[in-house]
């Protein structure tokens, strides 16, 4: 095939960085086909005053892909799968979920600790996820959780100017831009639950290209789009999206796929937790396990779900 393929991304240097993986990894698999990589800028990226539940939530940061995605401008748009809305244009697929690097969330601070244990009482700490703050509040409740907003670097040069004392970012952005030399705690899943797709990379096409679809899905990793499945689902089914405090988060371990969720007040001290197993491993079954969690969660933690929903 000597068809130009055009990758579509966010032009920060985060983005960048991503679609340069998967424009490695295309190239490696598919001899045959030309890659162009497009970065575009997006609404998201622009606005950095305001807080994202102001301005629309992290669906501007693929609003715009997915509109030259619409018009063919490109071909394929590339997401951290974490930024993806429930619920996609009908008119396009997710056609591959890349294989998951560390899911997990990290902590830098200004101060030498070597758990967030250690940061002062009355800490002031920065993240730009309510999912991430809500957690926190319910690990540090004498800490002062405020909003951050931007791209990494501008974040960790907000921190070492010492307006607060700690933020917390995602391990696998801070490892793609080989800053994760400044990480000095990573919170395990019973701390601070991740976010859906957490690490994962999500290529998103046409619906009526099935060539490209088919390109995309070369680097599609089984396990990991089966573990994305399932988290999303659950997300889905609860009609939350990316500004809830929530969280849901899939492992795959000997033929046992396992999905552990949370939902959490902003407040931090009202939370429902859930973790559900099956040896049946598709698509299906990761779908059914989702939407199986979500009814049990609804059922059993209505009157907080309501509270955080609204």
């Amino acid at each position: 095939m000597s068809r130009l393929v055009k990758i579509g991304t966010r032009s920060s240097k985060l983005a960048l960085a991503q679609v340069t993986e998967v424009y490695l990894s295309l190239s490696s698999l598919l001899k045959n086909i030309k890659l162009e990589i497009v970065p575009i800028k997006t609404s998201g990226d622009i606005n950095h005053s305001a807080k994202l539940s102001q301005i629309g939530g992290k669906g501007l940061f693929i609003k715009e892909l997915e509109q030259a995605l619409l018009e063919n401008k490109i071909d394929i748009a590339v997401h951290s799968s974490k930024d993806l809305p429930p619920i996609l244009h009908s008119q396009t697929t997710l056609s591959a979920i890349t294989e998951r690097n560390n899911p997990f969330d990290a902590l830098i601070s200004n101060h030498k600790i070597k758990s967030f244990t250690d940061l002062p009482k009355n800490a002031i700490i920065a993240t730009s996820s309510p999912r991430r703050s809500a957690f926190l509040k319910k690990l540090l409740p004498t800490a002062t959780i405020i909003d951050l907003r931007g791209n990494i670097d501008t974040r960790i040069a907000k921190l070492q100017q010492k307006n607060f004392d700690a933020i917390v970012l995602a391990m696998a952005g801070l490892t793609r831009i080989n800053q994760d030399h400044l990480v000095q705690y990573i919170f395990n899943e019973n701390q601070m639950l991740p976010s859906v797709g957490q690490g994962c990379l999500a290529l998103q096409t046409r619906i009526n290209d099935s060539e490209i679809q088919q390109i995309a899905n070369a680097i599609d990793h089984h396990q990991s789009n089966i573990c994305f499945t399932a988290e999303r689902e659950f997300v889905a089914s609860m009609q939350g999206d990316c500004l809830t405090p929530m969280a849901s988060f899939a492992t795959l371990n000997n033929n046992t796929l396992t999905l552990k969720t949370a939902i959490i007040s902003n407040c931090g001290l009202e939370y429902n937790f859930q973790q559900l197993n099956t040896n049946i491993i598709s698509h299906q079954e990761a779908i059914k396990l989702g939407k199986t969690l979500a009814l049990k969660t609804k059922n059993e933690a209505n009157s907080l779900w309501q509270k955080i929903s609204s």
